[in-house]
């Protein structure tokens, strides 16, 4: 089954996409219901706006929290993203072009409420940003055999159930992989969620080669309504 779907205003295939249960998963909470775009850290959003970026962001992965043993720490806990659980005020930094050097960010606000699903082994963000004409849900999915988070985002543009991110949590901070395109390039899709009880922060970035280096675009800062 190939789909279409809009990113950003551009519209591509969706690789062949399988119904699978958790495909109808999620179009049974979308009928119940009415997301999560797409980092790294940058020295912070405010400067971004201010100062911009004068060339692509290269930026390397974040550093990984180390156990004792000096491997990495992985929480891989139904928990992880209980701190985003409630109602938030949302403001966004997004770059206005991507890969050429932009150093101009739109801002814009948005609103999201986050619960729990499934035995609290889940959650369902749905999030309003009527400046930009569409909401869209959020849908985490926790899997306790490896610790990983899948992140699943359909909005009201497409109506589609867009490819997750996967990933979980090192040393305190959500680290999430995907694929996509980007102006029919092929691109791979980091999220990085730092918790915090009042002001989490959630960022998106994109790697033309194949994660060496990496552009962050969107930036979210959420606070507690």
């Amino acid at each position: 089954l190939t789909m279409r779907k809009v990113v950003f205003g551009r519209e591509t295939d969706l690789e062949q996409w399988p119904c699978n249960p958790l495909t109808f998963l999620m179009v049974s909470v979308l009928s119940l219901s009415k997301g999560e775009p797409r980092t790294t850290l940058l020295p912070s959003p405010a400067t971004l706006l201010t100062e911009g970026c004068q060339e692509p962001c290269a930026i390397t992965h974040p550093t990984q929290g180390m156990a004792m043993d000096g491997s990495p720490h992985i929480t891989g806990s139904a928990t992880d993203f209980d701190f985003l659980v409630g109602d938030w005020k949302i403001r966004n930094l997004r770059l206005k072009e991507r890969f050429v050097g932009c150093h101009i960010w739109d801002e814009f606000h948005a609103t999201s409420t986050v619960r729990k699903l499934l035995n609290d082994t889940a959650n369902l963000e749905e999030m309003d940003m009527p400046s930009q004409g569409f909401s869209g849900i959020t849908l985490r999915l926790f899997n306790p055999r490896d610790g990983s988070w899948s992140l699943h985002w359909a909005d009201s543009r497409s109506n589609y159930l867009f490819p997750p991110v996967i990933g979980h949590f090192e040393g305190g901070k959500g680290v999430f992989y995907g694929n996509d395109t980007d102006n029919g390039t092929p691109v791979r899709v980091r999220f990085l969620w730092t918790p915090s009880p009042k002001s989490p922060l959630w960022e998106q970035a994109f790697s033309k080669d194949g994660g060496e280096t990496w552009e962050t675009n969107w930036v979210m800062e959420f606070s507690h309504v």
